[in-house]
């Protein structure tokens, strides 16, 4: 975990120039000012198209579209910053995912801010190309947030108010960091931590109609040992966390969680980046999965 993830010197906000990208500026500036951060605003520039005029010359393009890509991002109106000082850069790349990328990796930001609001016609569906391409490729903590979301921005004065924090448990390392993390932002904003380990439950219908109450006691057994090692769990990683809700539950985990969230007015979902996915180079399923289905924003570590 980035040692300095919990009070991010350095915040890295990026934008495609449009209104779904903006979504994450108040959310940005908000933290920069909560801790004090340097914040930067990124752009890649993957094309020519929308810089250049039509029938426009080529000469010397690459210092035009740079020049005019700076135009831009010096008169898009940075939502919150008011007096805050920002650093505006401007990169060019083959796709925004590594600029992005590529970017990070040279500035080394505690704390990337995007928009996973998605392009195309399977953006309804899937997690934008891009929040997901970066929040895998990056070692950096991640926080996505939709326009259409809520949690953790007071609604009126725009700054950053976090009561309730959610963190998806699954006993591994990756949930460990992702638990540690959390302590460290109930610390700062006084927050209620709830911790939830979901047991996958897929019963096949011949067992319902034969062996069906040895197969819930077996699950009861489970439950409980479950329950009492998430809470050695929790104290294992900060035993001096008072206000703390643990819980076990059965069936599908983002269904569960996503669930929870808006029911118990979660602001600020924080999980591994491998979620409960078993690969290394992809975007683990259930963090995934959250940046698709949840409106709270999530923080992916």
């Amino acid at each position: 975990m980035n040692p300095n993830a919990a009070n991010p010197a350095k915040i890295l906000v990026t934008t495609d120039l449009s209104e779904g990208a903006a979504c994450a500026f108040p959310y940005a500036t908000a933290l920069a000012r909560s801790f004090d951060s340097d914040l930067t605003l990124l752009h890649v520039v993957t094309g020519y198209s929308e810089y250049l005029l039509e029938n426009e010359p080529i000469l010397n393009y690459e210092e035009i579209v740079r020049e005019r890509a700076h135009r831009k991002l010096d008169e898009l109106e940075l939502v919150g910053a008011h007096d805050l000082p920002v650093q505006k850069e401007v990169v060019r790349a083959w796709s925004a995912k590594d600029g992005i990328s590529t970017y990070a990796e040279d500035a080394k930001p505690d704390l990337i801010v995007m928009s996973s609001h998605g392009h195309g016609r399977v953006a309804r569906f899937f997690l934008g190309s891009v929040t997901g391409g970066v929040v895998a490729a990056v070692s950096q903590p991640v926080l996505c947030v939709k326009c259409d979301g809520c949690g953790m921005l007071d609604d009126q004065s725009k700054e950053i108010r976090i009561s309730r924090i959610l963190v998806p448990v699954d006993l591994s390392d990756e949930s460990r960091r992702a638990l540690r993390l959390a302590s460290e932002y109930a610390r700062t904003y006084d927050a209620q931590l709830h911790l939830m380990y979901v047991i996958h439950v897929d019963v096949p219908p011949g067992i319902l109609s034969q062996d069906s109450a040895r197969y819930f006691e077996i699950s009861e057994i489970a439950h409980t040992r479950v329950s009492e090692r998430l809470t050695e769990f929790q104290r294992e990683v900060d035993p001096d966390l008072e206000k703390v809700v643990t819980m076990v539950e059965k069936g599908s985990p983002v269904k569960h969680l996503t669930q929870y969230a808006e029911a118990n007015s979660v602001d600020l979902i924080i999980v591994g980046r491998k979620g409960l996915g078993r690969t290394r180079h992809q975007l683990g399923c259930v963090a995934g999965r959250f940046l698709r289905d949840t409106n709270c924003p999530t923080l992916v570590i």
